[in-house]
């Protein structure tokens, strides 16, 4: 260790007395910098000065006297061509003249004619100055700057390593490590590695094979149906309302049916849907496909078509058989075409003739309906032998056979009418309070898909809506708490909306406060006022600052709009809230 110092210090001297020597170097090439700025600095007055003498002197003008010729009484003229104009003396010897220019050091002799006159003085041949000058600065300065830069690039200067340590004192750990494990680090490391770990490092790639000749392949036997060979599967717990039932002996093929059938309807069911079990798969291999003319056509367009589309709209009964009819029309007169070219519009062209007769369908889910059981039942054996005939094939478990009630699209439908889902609702009444923006929309998006069960939601949910108006500071005031618990209160507590009767009239009341407007679609039932939809819509900017009149035209205007499917060709009665 004490000689490492040593060599340390021995260093650091010789680093010393070379950084002397850069530094005495450079001070050298910073004094002749210095001058030279200082030479090109004269320079540039002196410029200056000529320039203000130029620019002062009267241009484009002669001047008006004529100045005298303090030769003038020479009798010969001689131009530069060598021609003389006076007296002709030709008896006189010529004279050598010696002419040195600026521009080169050679010298010229020419000879020129003799002459009485006084010798005069050398010419000097005339040298034009150089058009914009300016540009020639930048040259000279490119060339200044490249000859500095030459000579930084050989300026070098060297730190000693321990003094560059110094300053970092993270590094002297890592400094400490080199110097203890110096002779770890001077020997080679060995890694032990077995036969199987690389084949490339030890160069053992096996050699390519030959042409093996003739060889065999194995084929799968073909897996049979359901029917003929059933599969085992793991059957999941069930709500309290269905149960399982078998369609063989041995508790093979599984189907859900309704607790509450009685012994004989039970019996008949699975007598059916043992007569139709081809029509439900269990495993894939029961899968056959659909026919493609359900899901395609073609459509013959002229050259010169315009594609349009509108929007569906639902159609109450009292209209479809109005639109039925103008539809057939078309149909017949070639204007219009059945387009069958989507999961929808496969079902109805495969159960057309049982839709809103014992059908509903919506996309690839349908549900058969009838009353009394044996109604339902002859319903449900005609789409079983449908599905048969067309190979459309039903999911096991999704098929619910004779329920009196259901959850469908997120609502539970009973012969009561439609209900808030249960498990929706229980996992809104959980949620906590929100902390963000996100968290907002994540609940008002939940709370939103029942809406029509609670009245006046745009009117409670205002507090927290304003959170979401852009630049808004999120601030999750007492207020908002309040309503948020309302809120969850109101959907636990959704009232049951029934299902409209197209024989009794629709009523209508609505209501408009200073940033919201909502309606409510109801029918009288037995005395008492059953609800079919609640609407309502928060109010723009604008629409905040109509008059309490406008207002409410507006709510009258905006329940006929929401409520059109059930209103058109029905007996409507719209109650006023002011007089």
């Amino acid at each position: 260790m004490a000689q490492l110092l040593n060599n340390s210090n021995n260093a650091n001297q010789i680093y010393g007395k070379r950084y002397q020597q850069h530094e005495e170097r450079f001070m050298a090439q910073e004094g002749e910098m210095r001058s030279q700025k200082a030479s090109i600095q004269t320079i540039e007055n002196q410029v200056g000065q000529l320039a203000k003498m130029l620019s002062e002197r009267p241009q484009g003008s002669l001047p008006g006297n004529t100045e005298q010729n303090p030769r003038g009484h020479v009798n010969a003229v001689m131009t530069r061509s060598g021609k003389t104009t006076g007296p002709d003396k030709s008896d006189s010897p010529p004279i050598t003249e010696t002419v040195q220019t600026e521009t080169s050091d050679e010298v010229h002799a020419r000879r020129v004619p003799a002459s009485t006159a006084q010798p005069q003085e050398p010419v000097a041949d005339y040298t034009p100055p150089v058009p914009y000058p300016s540009r020639l600065k930048k040259q000279k300065n490119d060339e200044q700057d490249s000859k500095f830069l030459e000579m930084y690039k050989q300026l070098h200067i060297n730190i000693p390593f321990f003094e560059e340590l110094a300053q970092m004192p993270k590094y002297a750990r890592f400094l400490k490590d080199i110097l203890t494990n110096k002779q770890k680090l001077e020997s080679l490391s060995c890694v032990l590695m077995n036969e199987n770990y690389s084949a490339l490092l030890q160069n053992r790639l096996p050699e390519k094979m030959g042409d093996p000749g003739s060889f065999t392949l194995r084929f799968e036997e073909k897996s049979k149906p359901s029917v003929e060979d059933p599969p085992s599967l793991e059957l999941k717990e069930l709500p309290p309302h269905l149960e399982y039932a078998f369609l063989d002996e041995e508790c093979h093929l599984p189907v859900i049916i309704s607790v509450s059938l009685a012994k004989e309807e039970k019996r008949q069911l699975l007598e059916v849907l043992k007569l139709h079990k081809k029509a439900m798969a269990w495993k894939i291999m029961d899968i056959k496909g659909i026919n493609p003319s359900f899901y395609t056509h073609k459509i013959l367009m002229e050259d010169d078509y315009k594609p349009s589309a509108q929007h569906q709209r639902p159609l109450n009964p009292n209209l479809q058989d109005v639109v039925k009819k103008e539809v057939i029309k078309l149909l017949d007169a070639g204007l219009i075409y059945p387009i069958s070219d989507s999961v929808l519009h496969c079902m109805v062209a495969i159960f057309h003739d049982m839709i809103e007769d014992s059908i509903e369908v919506f996309m690839e889910d349908f549900s058969v309906f009838g009353s009394p059981f044996n109604q339902c039942l002859g319903n449900l054996k005609r789409m079983l032998m449908r599905c048969e005939e067309t190979n459309l094939v039903l999911n096991w478990e999704k098929c619910h056979f004779m329920v009196k009630e259901g959850v469908i699209l997120g609502h539970k439908i009973s012969e009561a009418g439609l209900e808030v889902d249960p498990e929706k609702v229980d996992i809104i009444s959980k949620l906590p309070p929100p902390t963000s923006v996100n968290a907002i929309r994540s609940f008002l998006g939940h709370a939103g898909f029942y809406r029509r069960f609670i009245k006046d939601f745009s009117k409670i949910t205002r507090p927290m809506t304003r959170l979401l108006e852009k630049e808004a500071p999120f601030v999750f005031l007492d207020e908002c708490i309040k309503t948020f618990k309302q809120l969850k209160q109101r959907i636990i507590e959704a009232p049951i909306l029934v299902a409209p009767d197209w024989v009794l009239p629709f009523e209508i009341m609505y209501d408009a406060s200073d940033y919201a407007i909502g309606a409510v679609l109801r029918q009288r039932r037995e005395k008492h006022f059953r609800p079919i939809y609640y609407a309502n819509k928060t109010l723009h900017d604008a629409q905040e600052n109509y008059t309490t009149t406008k207002k409410e035209l507006l709510a009258v205007v905006y329940a006929f709009d929401k409520f059109r499917s059930y209103l058109v060709l029905s007996k409507t009665i719209l109650y006023t809230v002011t007089p």
